[in-house]
């Protein structure tokens, strides 16, 4: 039986294992952590408890930033979803995601969308049908991806051709779970009673 690999430690920031399951290097990881001045990047909160945070809708090492466990499970994924609305502080942590800034590049697609399900093609609408029984199964957002789906209007088409399936998940969220195929998915979540905010988040 193979003996565990040790894991190495850093005087700075400690064990090695995690950072290097994301392809990091000690001195990226530094990179990483020091862009937000080791702060969280949603709620600027400082200390212990920092993850590294990745971006589902594209893959799994397009590395996107620096969270707090909150602002990581309880707030970006639920924006990713469809659950919120990007608002102005997701939308900026979106768009300069961690895994471009360092070439000093920045998504050259808008992430929001603008667009209800009745202002779909018939086409896009029958598209959104077929792919809901995938989250119904469970099968990860990868999987959707997988299946290269094809749109016709232009904003939905842009972000699936990058690899960006959120406004996917929102328009399936919008047709076939919340039953709303009125509402623009850009307010996605914003309906709902007790819909979110990252202004409440910060401020909490």
């Amino acid at each position: 039986m193979p003996l565990a690999r040790l894991a190495t430690v850093h005087p700075l920031h400690g064990s090695c294992l995690t950072h290097e399951s994301w392809h990091l290097d000690c001195h990226q990881h530094e990179q990483l952590r020091s862009r937000a001045d080791w702060r969280c990047e949603i709620c600027r909160q400082v200390g212990k408890g920092l993850v590294t945070d990745h971006d589902y809708a594209v893959g799994r090492f397009a590395i996107r930033g620096t969270l707090c466990k909150r602002c990581n499970n309880t707030f970006i994924s639920r924006v990713d979803s469809g659950e919120y609305p990007i608002d102005p502080v997701s939308l900026r942590y979106i768009q300069n995601p961690w895994h471009l800034a360092r070439d000093g590049r920045m998504l050259d697609y808008d992430p929001i969308v603008h667009v209800s399900v009745d202002q779909l093609s018939v086409h896009d609408q029958q598209t959104i049908a077929d792919l809901h029984p995938r989250r119904e199964m469970g099968i990860f957002t990868s999987n959707i991806r997988d299946c290269q789906p094809q749109f016709e209007h232009p904003g939905v088409a842009a972000c699936v051709a990058a690899g960006d399936i959120r406004p996917v998940l929102r328009l399936i969220r919008m047709a076939l779970i919340w039953r709303r195929p009125d509402i623009d998915i850009a307010e996605c979540g914003a309906h709902v009673p007790g819909g979110h905010a990252a202004e409440r988040l910060v401020a909490a």
